[in-house]
């Protein structure tokens, strides 16, 4: 193989990388984005359900526990979207 052979090969081959990397990158952002608009939904369901003492509450029981507020969101919001959850019924 002559040198610009080799480097051609190796030219290929950091395009080749390059493109990997970018489609590692914009995979990553839209996981991001996705997360942060499940987030920013979850957020409003709660503000409509939620007054704001029960929502205190909440974001102390986050801060003492994650993992047991996580799943009281999670039941709560859908209670919400079952219409079992009325919006007085937690405030």
């Amino acid at each position: 193989m002559s040198d610009e052979e080799k480097d051609a090969e190796l030219e290929e081959i950091r395009r080749r990388k390059m493109l990997e990397l970018q489609m590692q990158q914009q995979q990553q952002q839209a996981y991001v984005e996705q997360a942060n608009a499940v987030e920013q939904q979850k957020q409003t369901i709660l503000r409509q359900i939620l007054d704001p003492d029960a929502k205190s509450r909440l974001t102390r029981l986050k801060l003492a526990y994650p993992e047991v507020a996580h799943s009281v969101e999670e039941q709560l919001i859908l209670l919400a979207q079952s219409g079992a959850a009325k919006e007085d019924h937690y405030r």
